[in-house]
């Protein structure tokens, strides 16, 4: 069964867009009228994706998300892996 996503309130999305706006201030350090205009615009645009609103948004997003984080996990874990056998072999031990 197919989950409807919730509706969204105007004041919320604008307060999710005016956080990340805020962000890309803090992150660009630039007061330019053309990047505070391209930082207001591309906050509301990804408020507004990540709402699960948009048509932008397929409905397989979960699955290609896992199918994507489990090579990484599997990096991860062979990774932690190899440096604890390194520090229970090392000879200093």
């Amino acid at each position: 069964m197919a989950t409807r996503p919730r509706p969204i309130s105007s004041r919320f999305l604008f307060l999710k867009a005016m956080a990340l706006f805020v962000f890309w201030i803090l992150l660009s350090a630039s007061f330019e009228w053309v990047h505070l205009g391209l930082g207001l615009i591309f906050s509301f645009a990804v408020a507004w994706i990540n709402s699960g609103h948009s048509l932008f948004v397929p409905k397989f997003r979960l699955w290609l998300r896992i199918l994507l984080y489990l090579p990484w996990l599997f990096y991860k874990i062979m990774e932690s892996s190899l440096h604890l056998s390194k520090l229970i072999l090392h000879p200093a031990l």
